[in-house]
């Protein structure tokens, strides 16, 4: 396992906007009071992030109908993505957090200072922030790979082609159940990974992997040809182009 936190976290008006929900053109455009709550968030939350990225890869043993056999465990995915994970030799798979203090800031601004969009706005720069650092540890495990002649498949746990509602369960499961990271990141008795702003994710790597361009399949991890033009999320989605 690697438990890296020295990263830097880039955060762009448009991005907490979209981290939010919102289309940032129309926002900025009509209402400038939201894009305003944006960027004093963004002045005020950088400091309260604590980026963290646990990995751990896996070699591949054995392909099976529907999942990996690994040297470790086991990867039960579904028929879906295992055949999209055809010639797969490694599986690494990955948390990333920025920790509770920022959304615990913004509960105490909605609640005790009576600033509900500066709140909003806190809550847009944890998740345009925790996307960032996703996109970052996605392209440190892709980039390498690519160099080496590989290929990667992101597999989105919950995505229409990894839907399985164990899903976080299993990738818990080979991070290290709930000890990932010494604690940074755990899944608690509901089966939601806290802190709240956290992703978790799988990367399979291989010199023969085939990617899909359906919306909600699993996207080419660090290339040019993700499954983007035809996600209906892609205005408002800081991942396009991953």
């Amino acid at each position: 396992m690697t438990d890296d936190s020295d990263w830097t976290i880039g955060l762009r008006l448009d991005d907490v906007l979209r981290g939010q929900g919102m289309d940032p053109e129309p926002v900025k455009a009509r209402s400038p009071r939201v894009a305003q709550a944006a960027e004093d968030a963004i002045a005020q939350g950088r400091s309260l992030l604590h980026p963290r990225v646990v990995t751990r890869e896996y070699a591949v043993v054995r392909h099976e109908p529907d999942g990996l056999v690994l040297d470790g465990g086991a990867f039960p995915c579904g028929e879906e993505l295992a055949k999209q994970l055809t010639g797969a030799t490694r599986l690494v798979l990955v948390g990333a957090t920025v920790g509770d203090e920022l959304l615990d800031h913004a509960v105490d601004v909605a609640e005790n200072r009576g600033d509900p969009l500066l709140a909003l706005g806190m809550q847009g720069v944890g998740a345009a922030a925790v996307e960032d650092l996703a996109v970052q540890a996605c392209r440190s495990i892709s980039l390498p790979a690519s160099a080496a002649g590989e290929a990667g498949v992101l597999c989105w746990p919950g995505s229409a082609a990894w839907p399985n509602v164990e899903a976080q369960r299993q990738i818990f499961d080979l991070l290290g159940a709930n000890t990932a990271g010494g604690g940074a990141l755990r899944l608690d008795q509901y089966g939601i990974v806290r802190p709240v702003t956290s992703i978790t994710f799988a990367v399979a790597i291989g010199a023969r992997l085939v990617t899909e361009t359906a919306a909600g399949a699993a996207a080419s991890c660090g290339g040019a040809e993700a499954p983007c033009e035809t996600c209906g999320q892609i205005r408002v989605c800081n991942f396009a182009g991953c």
